[in-house]
């Protein structure tokens, strides 16, 4: 199913130990995968002034049903890396079947 005209790459960690036993996300050595039909549309963002000045940029990604997407994951758009907000939302009504994320990218943090 295509929902539109962009691409997104959605990048997973893998884990490594962080020396002292614990499984961290190691996000340099993550596997990226494209996801092509799907749509980005911007959503408000905001702007956080206690202590220091940071800029929240949101978008919302639309995606084919079939897209294997998790909270945890990145994911890489328009030359820009942002985490998912949130939980996936799966809407499971075919035809119309379709995935929806939050995305999150926050400058001076």
């Amino acid at each position: 199913m295509i929902l539109g005209p962009h691409t997104i790459t959605i990048r997973r960690a893998t884990t490594a130990d962080d020396g002292y036993g614990n499984a961290e996300p190691d996000w340099d050595n993550a596997t990226a995968t494209a996801v092509p039909g799907c749509s980005v549309q911007p959503l408000a963002g905001t702007e956080l002034l206690q202590g220091r000045d940071t800029v929240v940029t949101r978008w919302t990604v639309w995606a084919p049903p079939e897209t294997d997407l998790v909270a945890t994951d990145r994911v890489e758009w328009a030359g820009e890396t942002y985490d998912v907000d949130g939980d996936v939302q799966r809407w499971d009504f075919p035809p119309l079947s379709h995935l929806v994320a939050l995305l999150r990218r926050g400058e001076n943090q």
